[in-house]
């Protein structure tokens, strides 16, 4: 699809419009900022304990919890790390909705940067006990959001000596953000945001995941 665009010079973009909810944001804003020093671990979690419904439940269909929540998971990772992913180590489980899926039910994919950041997703139709939407840790500093949307996000300091927890207020995106970029990239040859090749290392991430469940080993995205 990215060579026929250019060789036919028409735009090509991808529906990535969760780089736009407000508690992504908020947590990239944080961190970009340097308000938990130098970040280590970041971790994304999506699910509950619940089936998919439709084409979601089946391999043939691209369905699975990777590829329908994860598409927007990883791709906001990748966005945090500032570049592509050096390393994936992934392990999926196939548990209780088995007669009603064939797609992994549990997934953990550890993603690594060559920056030496950490980044885990678990994107899960098992969970009987929730995670929070992000945990992130830094140097200076740490933060949880329990959940996805607006809110707030706990953020976790050191002061005077003395452990510290504040609550940041989510940024409100302007989300219609998205539509007016692609616009003025038809209109006026502006730069897309989301532009298909950055794109594609998401894909190649789910990719060497699925390698990586299947072999027991890390694998580089291609």
């Amino acid at each position: 699809m990215i060579a026929a665009a250019r060789e036919n010079e028409v735009a090509l973009t991808v529906y990535q419009n969760r780089r736009w909810d407000a508690d992504f944001v908020t947590v990239k804003h944080l961190i970009d900022e340097g308000a938990l020093g130098e970040v280590f671990s970041v971790e994304a979690s999506v699910g509950g304990f619940r089936p998919q419904g439709g084409w979601r439940r089946y391999e043939q269909h691209g369905g699975g919890m990777l590829r329908d929540w994860g598409a927007h998971v990883i791709d906001q990772l990748v966005q945090i790390a500032g570049g592509p992913a050096e390393r994936v180590y992934a392990q999926f489980e196939h548990r209780v909705w088995t007669d009603l899926m064939d797609v992994p039910t549990h997934v953990k994919v550890l993603i690594t940067f060559p920056s030496g950041l950490w980044c885990e997703a678990e994107l899960t139709n098992n969970a009987h006990a929730p995670k929070p939407r992000w945990r992130v840790l830094g140097e200076k500093g740490g933060l949880i959001k329990q959940s996805g949307g607006g809110g707030t996000v706990q953020f976790f300091s050191s002061v005077a000596g003395q452990d510290a927890v504040a609550e940041v207020k989510c940024l409100e995106p302007e989300l219609s953000e998205l539509y007016a970029n692609v616009a003025a990239h038809i209109l006026d040859g502006d730069e897309l945001i989301v532009r298909p090749e950055n794109v594609r290392h998401t894909v190649a991430i789910f990719e060497a995941a699925y390698e990586s469940a299947e072999t027991g080993q890390a694998v580089a995205p291609a």
